[in-house]
């Protein structure tokens, strides 16, 4: 309404986020227990999946119909991320909600995980809401910074280059990656240079030869450098992704 954001509120355009905190405190009084599965159905056993879907999207709807009332022409933006990964089956999310889906894209040499991903993308695209991608670039360089250790080069561009068709198809219509972090925290692209060049030129023209653009990268960015670069780049690739 033109009042400005409220602080650690994010909203642009036609767009207000509505997204619990990054933990599983849930309310502990028996109405909001009673909303909470006994464990997760769908992606048991993951970090990505269904035990609170239904407590938290409901409470998503009950603003959304509020929003739609007052505001018919706003949306609600929406994360679909660890305990609220799956869609919810008590109720339909309603038709002013975008979902942006939490991904592991960068974790998808353990096949369970990435079985996981590929479930959870079908089950929204079965909702014919608009999708987006929030893609888990941080990892494995993030759990390196929290246990203080080292992390090996977690290169996946040609990787990308295969995932890229598979988000093509389920219609997503845009992409946020969390890049990879640095000591102190700090989020950096120095681990990704490779990946942020593939995955953004493959959004704008799916129809590009990615391995080709890998090999660009190579030869522009490096020079005379570029034939031993890219060799330790997949050299470094081939390993992290073999489990």
């Amino acid at each position: 309404d033109g009042k400005g954001l409220k602080q650690m509120a994010v909203g642009a355009g036609d767009y207000f986020a509505l997204v619990p905190m990054d933990n599983s405190q849930w309310c502990r009084c028996p109405a909001c227990q009673a909303q909470l599965t006994k464990g997760a159905v769908r992606g048991k056993g993951q970090f990505s999946n269904d035990s609170a879907s239904d407590y938290v999207f409901r409470f998503v709807n009950r603003v959304a119909r509020e929003i739609a009332k007052s505001h018919p022409t706003k949306k609600l933006a929406v994360l679909g991320y660890a305990t609220y990964c799956y869609p919810p089956t008590a109720e339909p999310l309603e038709p002013n909600v975008d979902v942006s889906l939490c991904l592991h894209a960068r974790g998808w040499y353990s096949a369970a995980i990435r079985d996981n991903d590929l479930a959870i993308l079908r089950e929204w695209r079965t909702t014919g809401l608009p999708l987006s991608l929030w893609m888990y670039y941080c990892f494995p360089a993030l759990s390196a910074v929290q246990g203080n250790y080292r992390v090996f080069p977690p290169f996946f561009g040609h990787e990308i280059v295969k995932q890229n068709p598979i988000f093509l198809k389920a219609g997503v219509q845009g992409m946020f990656y969390e890049p990879s972090y640095l000591a102190g925290s700090q989020q950096s692209p120095l681990l990704d240079q490779v990946e942020f060049y593939v995955t953004w030129r493959l959004a704008d023209n799916p129809d590009l030869d990615g391995n080709r653009l890998i090999a660009e990268f190579f030869d522009r960015y490096y020079g005379a450098a570029a034939r031993p670069m890219r060799a330790f780049y997949e050299t470094a690739e081939k390993a992290f992704w073999d489990p």
